[in-house]
């Protein structure tokens, strides 16, 4: 399986303090542009970093949440947050080189600490059996590996590989590494004696994590299945044993049924067809169980619209209506309709004239000034974190001929509108675009938050320009002002 595919599939950092979407190679805390935190009334819980003390005040705490059609939101905790979960048990993935699950329940709390002797993350909940299951998912982790990895680094035993006898080698690597951590937590058990539901809910995962080592070996070594006429017996293997463990309804199971699918369905990187679309649908029709099926039906239909495989109104007919995520689905796809209809032929909507205008125009209003385009949207925390700065900025180059728009990818009208009031930007300069937007493709937008430069005379000196807390900034913006 490519590495661009297990970007796709996880929204995974491009390094430890980043978080992008596809290929982009932006630096900083910046959150994939295709990912968005869902308001909802669900139920919740509460994320608690420790005392800012010389050891944890260095520490980057990302994550991702399994918590919609995606696999997961980015965001990161730099104090105290509350955060809404899809259903009452979820997982967060700590997004460092251990990539840690993390198992969350409706009202649990989560510590992080750091600790005294080596500095790392230490992590704790105040449900005693989630509790039990992030302190052995840490240690099985830092001794055997990640278990459902997704940064770029390819683990040994999802290698590519020369020949297909050599598949047999790694499946064997495979099997050991599960043996392995099967022992280690036999032995953990004897040691701290933890509850029989969670000491067999780790069991289930380490065998989820197993099918999923075996899936990503074979969509990474997928033509010499096909050669060897190997391919259909090892997908039906590794069907057979994903139903036989359970774990239905959770990040895991969904994570590991989502690659299953595209290996069926032949999709090692992006869903870029309708034949695939198709095969995929059909494929999770015939097989997949009925919880199972809700979400993936609704991902993958989600994907195919995003993707213009099919079209907005065309989605009811591929998913089972009034299941939990076709309802989510259906949200999504109104405000998707709404939002299209708005921002036809790339009108960029202004909050406070509530009208829409061409990108062209906009820049005309700030003519022979320098601007900063901030990309930016209300679910990004690393963008929130930064409008202080840009505040500074505007500040700073008050008496000059500087100006900051601010252009938002968010889906929801209201998230923005609300977002806008309380950040207290400027709503003359603040607008609304779409996700197909020219001027998006164009800079190659893949993560944000994204500033853009453009000099006096209207053309963009920096496509990927500092943040606005950053020195560098002030050095560019000047010179630009100067010229």
């Amino acid at each position: 399986m490519p590495r661009v595919y297990k970007l796709i599939l996880f929204l995974s950092f491009l390094n430890l303090v980043s978080c992008t979407g596809n290929s982009g190679k932006e630096s900083g805390n910046a959150m994939d542009v295709s990912s968005h935190k869902k308001p909802t009334t669900s139920p919740t819980i509460k994320l608690v970093l420790g005392i800012k003390d010389d050891k944890i005040k260095h520490l980057d705490l990302n994550f991702i949440m399994h918590d919609s059609l995606f696999f997961g939101t980015p965001f990161k905790l730099s104090d105290t947050l509350s955060i809404d979960l899809m259903s009452n048990n979820s997982f967060l993935i700590l997004s460092d080189k251990n990539q840690i699950p993390i198992k969350v329940s409706a009202g649990d709390s989560i510590y992080f600490t750091a600790s005294e002797v080596t500095g790392s993350i230490v992590v704790r909940s105040s449900n005693k059996q989630n509790n039990e299951f992030i302190q052995f998912i840490h240690e099985v982790t830092r001794k055997y590996g990640a278990l459902f990895p997704f940064i770029l680094d390819l683990p040994s035993q999802q290698r590519k590989v020369n020949v297909a006898s050599n598949i047999i080698l790694v499946e064997k690597e495979i099997n050991k590494l599960k043996q392995d951590r099967l022992e280690f937590l036999k032995v953990y058990n004897e040691n701290y004696s933890m509850s029989d539901i969670v000491f067999e809910e780790l069991q289930r995962f380490i065998e989820l994590a197993t099918i999923n080592d075996y899936i990503i070996l074979y969509q990474n070594n997928r033509r010499l299945l096909e050669a060897s006429n190997l391919l259909t017996s090892k997908l039906i293997d590794v069907s057979s044993n994903a139903k036989k463990i359970g774990f239905q309804g959770s990040f895991p199971y969904y994570f590991v049924y989502s690659n299953l699918v595209d290996l069926a369905a032949n999709i090692p990187d992006f869903l870029d067809s309708k034949a695939k679309f198709d095969n995929s649908i059909a494929y999770i029709n015939k097989h997949v169980d009925a919880e199972t099926k809700d979400f993936l039906l609704s991902r993958y239909t989600y994907r195919a619209i995003m993707n213009d495989i099919i079209s907005l109104d065309q989605s009811s007919k591929y998913v089972e209506q009034g299941m939990p995520y076709s309802n989510f689905l259906k949200k999504k796809v109104i405000m998707l309709a709404n939002k299209q209809q708005l921002l036809a032929n790339d009108n960029y909507f202004n909050i406070k004239s509530n009208k829409s205008l061409l990108l062209k125009n906009i820049l005309d209003a700030h003519k022979g000034k320098v601007i900063l385009v901030d990309f930016w949207a209300s679910w990004c925390q690393p963008c929130i974190a930064e409008f202080p700065n840009s505040n500074e900025l505007l500040e700073k180059f008050s008496d000059k001929e500087f100006s900051i728009l601010y252009f938002s990818i968010d889906q929801d009208l209201d998230n923005w509108k609300h977002a806008v009031e309380k950040y207290k930007l400027n709503k003359g300069n603040s607008y609304l675009v779409g996700e197909n937007n020219k001027f998006i493709k164009e800079l190659q937008l893949k993560s944000i938050p994204r500033y853009v430069l453009i000099d006096k005379h209207g053309g963009i000196s920096d496509a990927n320009a500092p943040r606005p807390g950053s020195k560098e900034i002030l050095s560019k913006i000047s010179s630009l002002l100067k010229n």
